[in-house]
């Protein structure tokens, strides 16, 4: 939004439309969500077992386009946090603690699984909470000392895990 803002009031563009229309109409139109080879039915093995989901992501679009995009499949999550809503990206811990805070558990009893050794695996541990790397693409590893996290390749892995 800040982002279309920005363009409108550079350029003296004038229009009817209200900039959370512009954000729609701009998210659909350059991408979509695609989700993960497993990570549905890990998804569906989570919610079978009653643990509680919530979606963080740094993207650039509000909760409400997210929630578009995701058409139904929204429910599945307890709450989604994006952080174009806040202040704060991953790795910023605040946005891991916004989740932690929105999940009122323990932060031991708590995962979180990303794709990113920096942005999820250190922002993650940052926030005092146990990592998971999702290494699908065998990315490389970055030296985070004693950070902590478990890898895996795919999520049928956690499924197989009982986890």
């Amino acid at each position: 939004i800040d982002y279309i803002r920005f363009i409108l009031e550079y350029y003296n563009i004038n229009t009817d439309y209200l900039i959370e229309e512009l954000e729609e109409i701009f998210a659909s139109n350059c991408c979509e969500i695609k989700f993960i080879d497993g990570v549905l039915d890990f998804l569906f093995y989570l919610k079978e077992k009653k643990y509680p989901i919530i979606l963080l992501s740094n993207t650039s679009f509000s909760k409400t386009v997210i929630k578009k995009m995701l058409g139904e499949m929204y429910k599945i999550f307890d709450d989604i946090i994006v952080s174009s809503d806040y202040p704060f990206r991953k790795p910023n811990h605040y946005i891991f603690d916004l989740g932690i805070a929105k999940l009122n558990m323990d932060k031991n009893d708590i995962y979180y699984i990303g794709n990113s050794m920096y942005y999820d695996v250190y922002g993650s541990n940052e926030a005092g909470i146990n990592s998971i790397w999702f290494n699908e693409k065998e990315g490389k590893k970055v030296d985070l000392g004693n950070y902590k996290y478990i890898e895996i390749k795919t999520y049928k892995q956690l499924i197989d895990m009982n986890f």
